[in-house]
């Protein structure tokens, strides 16, 4: 029973983390267009906020609450998983493929920007989980003095908020969900 209740529970989370993501992907340009970028990128916060919130029960289950002979008091409006226990061993290496193909497109393409950082053709960004800047060849001949001191205080503001390190923990949600 322990196990139907924290498999409903976990399968709940991701579906809801998984619909957020899909939504935050869907109003995400929209968003920076007509709110700014920085809100735009707050709204990564709904992912984990959505999954969170899914994990407690819905207001009519607390006014319809039923105790059972064994004196398990649970919601009148309980769901049973116990099909989708019993079809959790097909389903998890399903999840688990799909996570595992999302881990290798984020690897492949943070290869790839590697790539182009060690060929200097990359930037200039933020990067990294303890963040840096990167600057392309050519950095100091292609802006004048003003325009790179603006664009250090650009990446300065980045690393300040640690945009590259939240930027990998969104990663992982997305390929989590």
């Amino acid at each position: 029973m322990a196990t139907e209740l924290l498999f409903g529970m976990f399968l709940r989370a991701e579906l809801a983390g998984s619909l957020a993501v899909l939504l935050v992907l869907a109003l995400r340009l929209p968003a920076r267009r007509f709110l700014g970028a920085e809100l735009a990128y707050g709204l990564w916060l709904l992912v984990p906020a959505t999954a969170l919130v899914s994990l407690f029960p819905a207001m009519p289950e607390y006014f319809h609450l039923v105790t059972y002979p064994n004196g398990v008091l649970r919601s009148g409006r309980f769901v049973d998983w116990s099909p989708v226990v019993a079809h959790a061993g097909r389903l998890a290496p399903v999840w688990a493929m799909g996570a595992a193909a999302m881990v290798l497109a984020l690897a492949a393409a943070q290869w790839r920007f590697q790539a182009s950082v060690r060929a200097r053709r990359a930037g200039p960004a933020a990067t990294g989980f303890w963040p840096r800047m990167v600057t392309p060849d050519g950095y100091a001949d292609r802006f004048t003095l003003e325009e790179r001191a603006l664009i250090r205080a650009h990446e300065r503001a980045h690393m300040d908020r640690r945009d590259p390190t939240t930027n990998l923990l969104i990663a992982m949600l997305q390929a989590a969900s």
